[in-house]
């Protein structure tokens, strides 16, 4: 999967991390928390399917040895390979149920290790009682841990690990040892080897895909001109931020903002030149939206909006300055403005939501505050704090 010829994100946390790769199959924190959940999602049929055919073959073998077995070996291995079952049933109900789809690798991981511990516990009682020993279980297992676990590659690694490791010690403890469990533990770690190098690779592809996935989805999100996020974006954005602020009672702060006399400089310099001014403004007030749920996007034209989560009423008009000195610092010269350079206004507002407002409504009160600012001689922010929102809850943007 490739992106698009032109494209480029940079600030984007999946392209920062296809371009530092990950040898290692470990992604930053934040990236590792969003796949771990995406690759068991995208594994659930496989895994489900492996889970069930594991326990479809599993329990015609318990009948035949129910039906061969005599005896104390016959009632143990009974109940040991009923418990296997069981297990590996409660697994896939597990995966089914939601709400409790977070604990499934742990869940498969459990499975494995009842499986091994019956299986090796199984084979030392069929030692002592001279009944034919079946390890081909621990065979199957161990493949089934690379194949259909839906784990990543270390939580494989380690459950298969833990099956060699159980029938090691348990066959040490349990006086296994002699040719043919030396010739059992070495095609077990063959598997081991073989599968481990398998999905090594198909995790490769698996992380590289989803870093893409997420960076094209990313991508259709963004202004192809500045790469800020488009109107689209941040209107959902904006959107969810409303709910949780009002949950939470926490304040927000929107801004909009309009570059001064921006039609007479696309005259003057020519249109080229204003994609460049609007990508170098862009560059530079995307910095002041770096806090994870605050956002800084194009929303047409010379136009931005910015959203603030948790802004303290106080650090609004702070702010709200400090972005019109911004862009005036760019020193873009502009001729046809009175202030000689490219300069911005700005209208800006605080509040905390109560529930009722539209979006609609609340990017009319940022306008007020912007054209009051156009009407003082531009160049200004003008910041209102609303303790109350009359009038905002007009149907609007959803």
């Amino acid at each position: 999967m490739q992106l698009p010829e032109g494209v480029s994100v940079p600030d984007s946390p999946y392209a920062v991390q296809l371009e530092r790769g990950f040898r290692f199959l470990r992604f930053t924190p934040m990236l590792e928390s969003e796949f771990r959940p995406d690759y068991t999602e995208r594994n659930l049929p496989r895994m489900r399917a492996g889970f069930l055919v594991a326990v479809g073959l599993y329990l015609i073998f318990l009948l035949i040895r129910a039906l061969t077995e005599t005896g104390p070996a016959a009632i143990f291995g009974f109940v040991f390979r009923s418990l296997i079952i069981v297990t590996m049933l409660a697994t896939v109900a597990v995966s089914y149920y939601a709400p409790l789809r977070r604990y499934l690798p742990a869940c498969v991981f459990v499975s494995y290790m009842i499986f091994a511990m019956g299986v090796t516990a199984i084979e030392v009682v069929a030692q002592r009682f001279g009944i034919d020993r079946h390890y081909e279980g621990l065979i199957f297992i161990t493949i089934h841990a690379y194949v259909f676990s839906s784990l990543v590659f270390r939580q494989a690694f380690l459950a298969a690990q833990f099956i060699f490791a159980t029938y090691l010690l348990g066959g040490w403890l349990g006086g296994l040892v002699g040719r043919d469990w030396f010739y059992e533990l070495f095609f077990i770690g063959l598997l081991n080897l073989l599968g481990a190098v398998a999905l090594y690779g198909l995790e490769l592809v698996e992380r590289d895909n989803f870093l893409r996935r997420r960076l094209l989805r990313e991508w259709a999100s963004r202004d192809g001109m500045t790469g800020l996020y488009n109107r689209t974006a941040f209107l959902a954005h904006f959107d969810r931020i409303l709910k949780q602020a009002g949950r939470d009672r926490r304040q927000l702060g929107l801004l909009l903002l309009d570059l001064d006399y921006f039609k007479p400089y696309n005259d003057q310099y020519g249109h080229l030149e204003g994609d460049a001014t609007l990508r170098r403004v862009a560059q530079v007030l995307q910095n002041e939206f770096r806090r994870p749920l605050d956002l800084f996007a194009r929303y047409g034209g010379e136009e931005f909006v910015g959203l603030w989560f948790d802004v303290e009423p106080g650090a609004l008009e702070r702010l709200a300055h400090g972005i019109v000195e911004r862009v005036a610092d760019l020193d873009i010269p502009h001729e046809r403005s009175p202030h000689g350079r490219v300069t911005a206004s700005v209208g800006a507002i605080s509040f905390i939501p109560s529930g009722n407002e539209s979006l609609l409504g609340l990017f009319k009160l940022a306008d007020e505050a912007l054209y009051t600012a156009k009407g003082s001689g531009r160049n200004i922010a003008v910041a209102k704090i609303l303790n109350a929102l009359p009038g905002v809850s007009v149907p609007g943007l959803t």
